[in-house]
């Protein structure tokens, strides 16, 4: 059983009254896909700290999901829709953070720990607050696809430019 903090307690991730998860029926992948934020609430991995693998199995992810959440919203199915929304976003927030070699510590501040974040992509405070407020629109889905898109080319060439200046120094 796996307490939900109240600083992840922010909707559509997490309610008030979901405070308590049942881990025993999930693989460890399933955690990491299906429970948002599974290892900034319980550190079992520390992503934040050698982010690349992380943040390639996210995109990876991404593009699995991708495809369903577009069929979602062509067959009309709202609760698959939220569901698959909810996690992609949890996914690229997590994806962001660790890019910047951080942990995700509260949820209810995430706009302004965005603006502290050395790599994000253009405009991703008001970008990020849309998706989350509107997540069951398209234009949350297209708007997702965005950041996705841009935050996996910032994630190659920060990877480019720190294999360089680590060669560099050699």
């Amino acid at each position: 059983m796996m307490m939900i903090p109240f600083d992840f307690c922010i909707s559509p991730f997490y309610h008030h009254e979901q405070l308590k998860i049942d881990l025993n029926s999930l693989t460890e992948k399933q955690r990491f896909t299906q429970v948002p934020f599974y290892y900034d609430i319980t550190s079992i991995k520390k992503p934040w700290e050698s982010p690349y693998p992380y943040i390639e199995e996210i995109y990876q992810l991404w593009l699995e999901e991708e495809i369903a959440i577009r069929f979602a919203f062509k067959g009309k199915r709202k609760h698959e829709i939220a569901s698959k929304m909810r996690i992609s976003i949890a996914l690229y927030i997590d994806a962001l953070f660790w890019l910047n070699g951080q942990r995700l510590n509260n949820l209810h501040k995430i706009e302004e720990d965005i603006l502290t974040l050395t790599y994000r992509p253009l405009n991703a405070k008001d970008r990020l607050a849309f998706i989350i407020k509107q997540h069951n629109q398209y234009h949350a889905f297209i708007q997702l696809q965005a950041l996705m898109e841009e935050l996996n080319k910032m994630c190659a060439r920060i990877k480019v430019m720190k294999n360089r200046k680590n060669s560099e120094g050699l």
